[in-house]
């Protein structure tokens, strides 16, 4: 079973920042001009030498604290939903595709082949983006951020309804 987002969201994409080639080494780093409570971002790691990597989002300005996506020992660890990632070890490099939507968080990782969804509330005031690696290094091949507009919600006018008479 594969669940990937549906393509019709790009459409409210807007405000887009790309970062490349971020080697990290036992350090967070925050991505500068990108941030919000509405988000998407597709982030690509190659996980290298480090024990952990992965991204925060809704972070404090130093970028230490937020809702963590964290890879490590084949589990990725989703703002504390813990699932496995089979054949972490035979691939090159990872994708992690979120959306953010102020308190709710869906991950979707390898493709699809793996996500979570999640309800959080962290503070109003913390909208960063970091990323990171522990004990070691892990690249960051790429990893685009959007900000997302509102979808437009349509209701049934009148004249589509059935009235009874």
């Amino acid at each position: 079973l594969v669940q990937t987002p549906a393509p019709e969201l790009q459409m409210l994409r807007h405000n887009h920042r790309r970062v490349a080639k971020e080697r990290l080494s036992s350090e967070s780093r925050r991505i500068k001009g990108a941030g919000g409570d509405t988000l998407e971002i597709i982030a690509e790691f190659v996980p290298g030498t480090a024990d952990a990597f992965g991204l925060r989002v809704r972070t404090n300005p130093d970028g230490n604290e937020g809702l963590t996506i964290r890879c490590a020992n084949g589990s990725l660890d989703v703002a504390g939903t813990e699932v496995p990632l089979t054949n972490l070890s035979a691939v090159d490099s990872l994708t992690i595709h979120l959306f953010l939507d102020k308190s709710v968080m869906e991950v979707f990782v390898a493709g699809g082949l793996t996500s979570v969804t999640r309800v959080d509330y962290p503070e109003g005031q913390n909208q960063g983006i970091a990323v990171f690696a522990e004990n070691g290094t892990a690249t960051v091949e790429s990893l685009d951020v959007w900000q997302m507009n509102a979808a437009p919600i349509r209701y049934l006018s009148d004249a589509l309804v059935e009235k009874e008479e």
